[in-house]
């Protein structure tokens, strides 16, 4: 084990013979250091071979949420095009690790990304970056993040647009899908209904109530979930 893994430094510093560190102890902080500066290393290493290693990217963003670090996402944000296959677990990081001084930057690339790359046009990317700019960058990039969701809508159906309509708190456009939303596919529905929860709350319960007695379950237990949340 200790030669499999002598070229990574804190490896080294945990096998090391204890006969030659036994006035040295790590501290906690020492510990974090030493795994941040890792992760760092084998992401470099991970985005400079010539094709992306999924198992290894996969795992080194999840261990990174995982502790909440934000060490990977200058580096991430910069290699959005080469990280695509990833995008799920680069999305669930991006929301977990977010801080707001970074905010701005981070947003504005994913929305470059989502107006320029040659991928964009992936549906898997469109609904993981929207995903992450309706929950964290709604309110900063409004009017870009209402494009990005429009455009979605012609192949990907009004999902993304009623995350964001619940999100922003446009109960014009929910009040005006209520009144259809049976026409609609069975995610649009679900995600009609999870909208709901920006109406006033009188409007919401009457409009719910009956939507638990339309015929198909799941619809329902959305409503209930909305009703509960509220």
């Amino acid at each position: 084990i200790k030669e499999a893994f002598s070229e990574f430094s804190w490896y080294n510093t945990i096998f090391e013979d204890s006969d030659e560190r036994e006035d040295e102890v790590l501290t906690d902080e020492d510990v974090q250091r030493i795994v941040r500066e890792n992760l760092t290393e084998l992401f470099d290493e991970c985005l400079h071979s010539s094709t992306l290693h999924l198992g290894l990217a996969r795992y080194l963003i999840r261990r990174a949420t995982k502790i909440r670090t934000n060490v990977l996402q200058r580096r991430i944000i910069q290699n959005l095009d080469k990280l695509a296959p990833v995008m799920r677990d680069v999305a669930n990081y991006l929301m977990r690790t977010l801080q707001q001084r970074h905010s701005n930057e981070i947003g504005q690339a994913l929305i470059n990304f989502m107006n320029s790359s040659d991928l964009s046009f992936i549906p898997y990317l469109q609904l993981w970056v929207a995903n992450i700019l309706i929950e964290k960058h709604a309110s900063q990039f409004e009017a870009s993040v209402q494009a990005i969701c429009q455009g979605m809508s012609n192949h990907l159906g009004k999902r993304s647009f009623a995350l964001l309509a619940r999100k922003q708190g446009y109960v014009d456009w929910i009040r005006e899908q209520k009144e259809t939303w049976q026409n609609n596919g069975p995610w649009d529905r679900r995600a009609i209904i999870w909208a709901a929860e920006a109406l006033p709350s009188d409007e919401r319960g009457y409009w719910l109530k009956r939507v638990q007695n339309a015929s198909d379950l799941l619809d329902g237990v959305t409503a209930i979930a909305v009703i509960n949340n509220s």
